[in-house]
């Protein structure tokens, strides 16, 4: 699969929205989601 500079934008907005999501997840829920962050 070849990635170009049109579909690496969106994967990247994805990617951040995901992580921080996921770090807001982590915090307000204390840190019993960390494993679910490292496996992530």
């Amino acid at each position: 699969m070849q990635i170009s500079k049109q579909n690496l934008l969106p994967l990247g907005i994805n990617f951040a929205l995901g992580f921080f999501f996921i770090s807001i997840l982590a915090i307000k829920g204390g840190y019993n989601i960390s494993p679910f962050i490292l496996i992530f």
